[in-house]
């Protein structure tokens, strides 16, 4: 079984101070289901093939902090929600060897990661999907060696990066499509050989501010059938690319009070 279960109105209790792991693919090292206000504080949750944490129906304003969680598992997730919303994650380091950092799936919405770094192999060091909104990471270290440091998509609305560093060496570092009114705010967004923003498949009304978007392989933004998107008073900058590409029906986009440079890789600000 699991090596914490809290399931149906556990409510309100702590774990602190603790090691909780789990050697088995079908179960995680902590499991609430339809369980609030839980906090798990100063403890280590790891599964060597399964998922770290996994939070679903109605696992709301539950508590990880100061916390080390860690997956193991191909295609497995360091920290799932699904339909759980305003939990808070947040001095905690979270990794997933060859699946997705943190997951929020099925309108798991106004959830919070803070002050926390996210690192996976492959894969998603974020995923916010089906129809999630209003989820905020601020303050956070994002990184995929070779997969998507962030992907919002399918109907995931109105969520927000800000204050935060995004790093890959892949394809795509922030992966933004059909999704709508998503924001990355202060903060740098970086790729080592492809996009370091990327808008697809009718991504509309997403926007950038007050950020550095930077690729050194690739184009720094790229946006590809999608609409209404706001750049403000940011840095974009490609080494190997076009800065910013427009392609595909893609209209109605705002540069405001922003550099956007093609230039040298001895010239990129650190």
């Amino acid at each position: 079984g699991w090596a914490a279960y809290l399931s149906v109105g556990a409510d309100r209790n702590t774990i602190s101070l603790s090691t909780m792991t789990s050697d088995a693919a079908a179960y995680s090292a902590l499991y609430i289901n339809n369980s609030d206000t839980n906090t798990v504080t100063t403890s280590y949750l790891a599964s060597s093939v399964g998922d770290a944490a996994y939070l679903i129906n109605g696992a709301d304003d539950n508590v990880i902090s100061l916390s080390t969680i860690i997956s193991d598992g191909v295609g497995k997730y360091g920290i799932y929600l699904s339909g759980s919303s305003t939990n808070t994650v947040t001095g905690s380091s979270v990794r997933a060897l060859s699946g997705t950092g943190v997951d929020f799936d099925s309108h798991s919405n106004y959830n919070t990661i803070s002050l926390s770094t996210l690192t996976v192999t492959t894969v998603r060091a974020l995923h916010i999907t089906a129809g999630s909104s209003r989820n905020t990471v601020t303050g956070s270290y994002l990184q995929a060696t070779t997969g998507i440091a962030a992907l919002i998509t399918n109907g995931a609305g109105f969520n927000t990066i800000a204050q935060s560093t995004t790093a890959n060496n892949g394809s795509w570092n922030v992966l933004i499509q059909n999704a709508l009114s998503n924001m990355v705010a202060g903060s740098m967004l970086r790729n080592a050989s492809g996009a370091a923003l990327r808008y697809d498949s009718n991504a509309s009304a997403n926007s950038v501010s007050l950020s550095t978007l930077v690729s050194l392989g690739g184009n720094a933004v790229y946006v590809n059938n999608s609409s209404s998107l706001t750049i403000a008073d940011s840095y974009v900058e490609s080494q190997a690319g076009d800065a910013i590409a427009l392609t595909a029906y893609s209209t109605n986009t705002l540069i405001n009070r922003s550099t956007v440079r093609r230039m040298p890789t001895s010239s990129s600000p650190n």
